[in-house]
């Protein structure tokens, strides 16, 4: 049996940062990437079936996350739904459901709720599809 070859995901050059200052209370919606170390008390929506968020350690999120891929190093209270991937580092702290294809997970990482697995990412499906 082949075994298949991991790519490497490579998160895109940020084009929206959030510094650690800002508070953001409400709904945000970006394309392409987004890197937070501030907070944001609200829904957030990835557009795009590329669209990547960066927490920070510095970061909290208080909302429902819906996006391609999240790497997250800071907290986030609320629900997670990653099309593609999700990468926890050494100091995430989830409480919620995370909804994803394809997870890593850093030791010291917490995850308080349930995690499930996407079928069918788009890493799963042939290329002539």
């Amino acid at each position: 049996m082949k075994k298949r070859k991991q790519k490497h995901f490579k998160p895109p050059v940020f084009t929206t940062i959030i510094g650690k200052s800002t508070r953001i209370t409400g709904d945000v919606a970006f394309s392409d990437s987004l890197h937070l170390d501030g907070e944001i008390h609200g829904n957030i929506l990835g557009e795009g079936e590329n669209s990547t968020l960066t927490v920070s350690d510095q970061a909290t999120i208080r909302g429902d996350l819906r996006l391609a891929n999240v790497i997250v190093n800071g907290r986030i209270e609320g629900n997670i739904h990653a099309e593609e991937r999700v990468e926890l580092t050494r100091n995430a702290v989830i409480i919620g459901k995370i909804e994803y294809s394809l997870l890593e997970m850093a030791m010291g990482a917490r995850v308080e709720g349930e995690m499930i697995r996407l079928t069918e990412s788009r890493e799963d499906q042939p290329e002539n599809s």
